[in-house]
């Protein structure tokens, strides 16, 4: 967590481009959400298994936009201070909500995870359904 809050001093203090800045820092604070869950989890919540797993699905969301944030600031590299990237490109951002919208929403997360059939007692593994790896193909 340290580093990640060096980072981000690094990036408000070396990166001029503010556009890149905004994305670069997006993509920190998401990094330090899904570290404060791991870590409540971790710590407070490994007796309290139904809290262990609703916590869980905030991690799709850090899975689903790091990479989205860290492609849009790819897209900065070696660019002039006043570079914008196209529109176009943030309609990847649709995609990337829906398929937190599916982790996340109690009704539709059973697109996103499937449960074992056979399995005798819900554990904290999940297997992920064809619709999770074809979205965050898409993203």
């Amino acid at each position: 967590m340290l580093l990640l809050f060096g980072w981000q001093h690094t990036i408000t203090t070396k990166i001029m481009q503010k556009s890149m800045r905004g994305h670069l820092t997006a993509q920190n604070i998401v990094s330090i959400l899904y570290l404060t869950v791991r870590f409540v989890q971790d710590a407070f919540l490994y007796v309290n298994i139904p809290w262990m797993r609703f916590t869980g699905y905030f991690i799709n969301i850090a899975a689903v936009f790091i990479p989205l944030f860290g492609f849009y600031s790819a897209f900065y590299l070696g660019k002039p201070e006043d570079y914008q990237i196209s529109k176009k490109w943030y309609l990847l951002l649709i995609p990337a909500c829906f398929l937190s919208m599916l982790a996340l929403t109690n009704d539709l997360h059973h697109f996103f995870y499937y449960i074992v059939p056979e399995e005798p007692d819900f554990t904290l593994s999940v297997q992920y359904s064809l619709c999770c790896y074809g979205l965050r193909g898409a993203v």
